[in-house]
């Protein structure tokens, strides 16, 4: 692809969708966001990613060209045939379809589909903190926990499109119980939303926990925000907490560096606004769980996420896929 080349991105939230024209150097233009209009709006999820990158047709460059459409999407995603996957949970309407050749078919380009934090990882490679790396692994932290894994340059999909999901490796067998069925899994632990029903069931022990009076005495107000900065100001019941998730993430993160031995671990997400809590036991948890020839090879770190990161990942995710391709108008 030449200089010129730009590609329209398109990051599916469960309540916005995020576009934005993204060119070979990671520059974002034109960003704009619409709803996504997710449950009981039957196809109104496609049409509405379809009217964003529609919107984009007209904004590109003074003469760049525009070679495609990245895509990316929660939860399991079969690349090579752009399908969604069955475990998409927070946008039942996606199931099952076949989102790449819909796009495709309705703007005339071509179109990659992928697991959005596949996709972050591959933005990461392309124009953010794991620039130079071969071999590493971005984890998000945020209402819930996903993971990009890249071995050798390629992004590791595996064979239906699970590849990546460390979110869901048990760390704690018959441990906390996690919504995809399963036992102790790193979500249960490390997720906002875990954290903070954490925080509740704390409280029958620790009434007057710093983090309830944060929230206004309000127990369903509770948020990890509130949690850390209770941990912050020593309150007890909050330390415990995120001491266990500190080890716990530094668990998974042992496991992963004996299992692939990458050279670059990257932490993002909401939850890791925290990392002044987090980072150094977990790091010390890894240490402790992986050996020291392949700790000692792995950096561990934060990535460089920001407000536009969906989409430039979006956009990595096709200039990396199609990159030998003849560019499109």
């Amino acid at each position: 692809m030449g200089q010129n080349a730009v590609v329209m991105a398109v990051d599916i939230g469960g309540t916005t969708i995020s576009a934005g024209i993204v060119g070979a150097d990671g520059a974002v233009h034109a960003p704009r966001q619409v709803p996504t209009y997710a449950r009981g709006k039957g196809e109104a999820v496609l049409e509405n990613i379809v009217g964003a990158l529609e919107g984009l047709r007209g904004e590109a460059p003074a003469g760049a060209l525009v070679v495609g459409v990245g895509i990316g999407a929660p939860g399991n995603v079969d690349a090579a045939a752009g399908r969604i996957g069955e475990d998409i949970q927070n946008i039942p309407e996606l199931k099952g379809l076949a989102l790449g050749p819909l796009v495709a078919g309705r703007l005339g380009l071509p179109v990659v589909v992928d697991n959005d934090v596949n996709a972050l990882a591959l933005g990461e490679m392309a124009f953010g903190a794991a620039r130079g790396a071969r071999n590493f692994i971005l984890i998000c932290i945020g209402t819930g926990v996903g993971g990009g894994i890249v071995l050798n340059g390629r992004i590791v999909r595996g064979a239906s499109g699970y590849g990546g999901e460390v979110g869901h490796m048990s760390v704690e067998p018959d441990g906390r119980p996690c919504f995809c069925g399963s036992r102790g899994c790193l979500k249960a632990y490390l997720s906002g939303p875990d954290l903070a029903a954490q925080a509740c069931e704390a409280l029958a022990a620790a009434p007057a926990a710093r983090f309830l009076v944060l929230a206004g005495g309000d127990a369903a107000a509770i948020r990890a925000e509130h949690l850390f900065q209770a941990a912050r100001e020593g309150d007890t019941a909050a330390q415990a907490i995120v001491d266990r998730a500190a080890r716990i993430l530094g668990t998974a993160l042992g496991n992963l560096i004996n299992g692939l031995n990458p050279e670059l671990i990257l932490l993002g997400g909401g939850v890791m606004g925290a990392a002044d809590l987090l980072l150094e036991p977990a790091r010390a948890w890894a240490r402790r769980y992986s050996f020291a020839s392949a700790f000692a090879a792995a950096k561990i770190g934060l990535a460089s996420l920001d407000k536009h990161s969906g989409i430039k990942g979006a956009a990595a995710l096709f200039f990396i896929e199609r990159g030998g391709e003849v560019a499109m108008r």
